[in-house]
């Protein structure tokens, strides 16, 4: 395949060779590739002032958001955009959009507000993934990850990897025009690239697309750098997507030849997607006549499809404004406009044409990705959602949640409390068994009894605290365990083993008081916390997570899950936490396979000593799970198993005289305020 842009664009990147005369015809091209600029250094006229003037207007604004926003202490970096002009030989020849930027999602709330406080306007209402604002003519888009990352299955890992950057963030400087700004580390800012460029394959993407990723290759990924990036792309399903995009780049844009990592793609899948991307044009510009393809490819199951419908009528049904009661039937909107289209003369054709090329397009990104992955949805990324939170469709939940809690509040109220409350533990009585039986090797259960102590705080819940006893004794009859109880009745240990304590505090003492008290006790170098209605499983691995810290020095709590449904996307949640404090390890890191994180979930084996250098505050009475952690980060490692679990026998119909005073929180709040200002998140 020849074309005449294709010598345009080499020259403008790299230098040298013919160029031929910039016609109408190659002039609209480049315009619908969105890569008009990069010429503006080969052909005399004013077009090379202009995109400078504009770049210092684009990076004045982009600066002043970025100073309000770190003058909060929100940490904030650079997507896309400047983030991805600092490769290219002058930054300012690239064509600039909107300005993206990217903060954690415990500040995306705190930092969309301050921008509105401070003339941004914001566009639609709040995203879950991104919020749309306009100040100075320019278009900003505050990201709490990227858009679309949590449509995929690999987008957990993505999202934590990808927040895990700014542990180290970096200062990118561009001296002509002068200026600065925060980004990325190399490798995250080449998986935001490379996945950019994967989400805009379904709604159309131009060589601006391709030219980015070109360059981040060019300035960062050599065979030798490579070696480090391939398990990132692996672990993202992108691996052969990049190199795919890389060998394209070779073949028709110049990108060196020295950089073979990417030698091992069929060229001919190189060719057909530079097809896909002169036909396109950025954003699909130069093809208006496909977009019954675009649906097609896009949603592959009639779930999906209709989920699809769903959101476009959000986006696009004019009624809902008037009336909002409507909003469920949305898709039905959506069916109605399409059947009038294709009833249509000459609309039955148009829809078979739409199928033919939805089979090519689907076996060119299966080619690419596999088609084990679904497409990200970013079609309408300002349909109003009920809030912003930082989990795959959790602000449905919580909307789900907010409706069904006067319900709850009001039952609990009511004689129906009771036997819910029955209920609810005879469930729990069946669900447990179900679990199978220990399988521990005599090793692995002697090596927990005589390293490891069981600690837990029991208040007015005497059966769950034991049949936690209970429990443990039935995977390690000999380990020793220490119950610290304050609960109105002394808690009564019939079955009590010689070894073991249950130390009795006036009633209401509370969990630090508690815990402290009860690791006083201990006399193993490890620890087990739990709490009082959590059960051992044999997914628990408590002998594993013993190993695992015998085998690391340099790690000091190893924390399990407390959900046996979906543990794994528990851990995720638990990876994305940040705090504002350094760690000893990043955040993010892998050791042995275990991830390092600020706050793991209150279940964990931990060193002795560790623990009593973090210690247990005992002026807090219920909230210290968030606090503990916060005095323990730069202290220990911490790191969690994501596939381990104990049964958490979570009542939500607990009997009054334990639920009134656990609610009652006001005082440890307003302590734990005071205790660590303002910073404390």
């Amino acid at each position: 395949m020849t074309h005449d842009l294709f010598p345009i664009l080499r020259a403008a990147l790299w230098g040298g060779g013919a160029v031929p005369p910039l016609s109408s015809a190659l002039r609209a091209e480049l315009q619908a590739q969105a890569v008009e600029g990069l010429t503006a250094q080969l052909y005399p006229g004013s077009l090379k002032y202009q995109l400078a003037a504009q770049f210092v207007w684009m990076a004045a604004a982009q600066a002043d958001a970025v100073k309000l926003l770190q003058g909060a202490d929100i940490p904030v970096v650079v997507l896309k955009g400047t983030a991805a002009g600092i490769y290219y030989p002058q930054p300012y020849l690239r064509t600039y959009g909107d300005i993206d930027l990217l903060v954690p999602p415990r500040c995306y709330e705190k930092a969309l507000c301050l921008l509105r406080q401070n003339g941004y306007v914001q566009e639609g209402e709040t995203g879950t993934s991104n919020t749309a604002l306009w100040k100075s003519k320019f278009l900003f888009e505050l990201h709490q990850f990227p858009a679309g990352m949590d449509t995929v299955p690999e987008g957990h890992w993505m999202i934590d990897f990808i927040h895990a950057g700014f542990n180290d963030i970096q200062t990118a400087v561009i001296e002509k025009p002068a200026c600065s700004f925060p980004m990325l580390p190399w490798q995250q800012n080449g998986l935001e690239l490379i996945w950019h460029f994967r989400v805009h394959l379904y709604n159309g993407i131009g060589l601006r697309h391709a030219i980015d990723w070109m360059m981040f290759v060019h300035r960062c990924v050599d065979d030798a750098a490579f070696e480090h990036f391939k398990s990132v792309l692996e672990r993202s399903g992108l691996l052969v997507l990049a190199k795919v995009v890389t060998r394209m780049c070779q073949l028709y844009l110049g990108l060196e030849e020295s950089i073979t990592w990417c030698r091992d793609v069929n060229e001919a899948l190189c060719e057909d997607l530079m097809r896909f991307i002169l036909d396109q044009g950025n954003f699909g510009h130069k093809r208006t006549d496909d977009k019954a393809a675009k649906v097609m490819t896009k949603y592959r199951t009639p779930l999906s499809f209709l989920k699809g419908m769903q959101q476009r009528g959000l986006y696009s049904w004019p009624a809902l404004k008037k009336h909002p009661a409507l909003r469920p039937f949305a898709w039905a909107y959506v069916g109605v406009q399409g059947v009038k289209q294709y009833l249509k003369p000459g609309g039955l054709k148009a829809l078979k044409a739409a199928r033919a090329e939805n089979t090519q397009r689907r076996a060119l990104f299966d080619q690419l990705y596999g088609s084990k992955l679904t497409s990200p949805d970013i079609s309408a990324p300002h349909v109003p959602v009920t809030a912003a939170k930082s989990q795959t469709k959790s602000g449905a939940k919580l909307a789900f949640r907010q409706r069904l809690r006067p319900i709850y509040e009001r039952i609990c109220k009511t004689p129906l409390r009771a036997p819910l409350y029955h209920l609810q533990n005879a469930y729990f009585a069946c669900r447990y068994p179900l679990f199978g039986k220990p399988r521990i090797t005599d090793e692995d259960r002697k090596n927990v009894e005589q390293n490891v102590t069981f600690l837990y705080k029991s208040f007015n819940r005497q059966r769950l605290a034991k049949k936690l006893y209970r429990c443990i004794k039935r995977y390690y009859p000999k380990a020793r365990v220490v119950i610290a109880d304050d609960s109105a009745q002394p808690l009564n240990m019939e079955d009590l083993a010689r070894d073991d304590t249950v130390l009795h505090l006036p009633f209401n003492s509370g969990l630090g008081k508690g815990l402290a008290a009860a690791l006083s006790q201990v006399k193993t170098p490890y620890v087990m916390r739990l709490d009082d209605d959590e059960l051992l499983t044999p997914r628990s691995n408590v002998h594993g997570q013993l190993k695992y810290l015998q085998k690391h020095p340099e790690v000091d709590l190893v924390g399990l899950q407390a959900t046996h449904r979906r543990p794994e996307k528990r851990a995720a949640r638990s990876a994305r936490i940040r705090m504002n404090k350094p760690l000893k390890i990043p955040a993010g890191s892998v050791i042995d396979g275990l991830q390092v994180l600020y706050k793991p979930v209150n279940v964990y084996v931990v060193r002795t000593d560790s623990l009593r250098k973090v210690g247990f505050d005992p002026n807090i009475r219920m909230i210290d799970h968030h606090e503990f952690f916060y005095r323990a980060a730069g202290q220990i490692v911490c790191v969690q198993d994501p596939h381990a679990y104990v049964m958490h026998c979570h009542n939500l119909f607990e009997k009054a005289d334990y639920s009134i005073p656990r609610g009652d929180i006001r005082s440890d709040a307003e302590y734990i305020a005071k205790k660590h200002g303002a910073k404390y998140q």
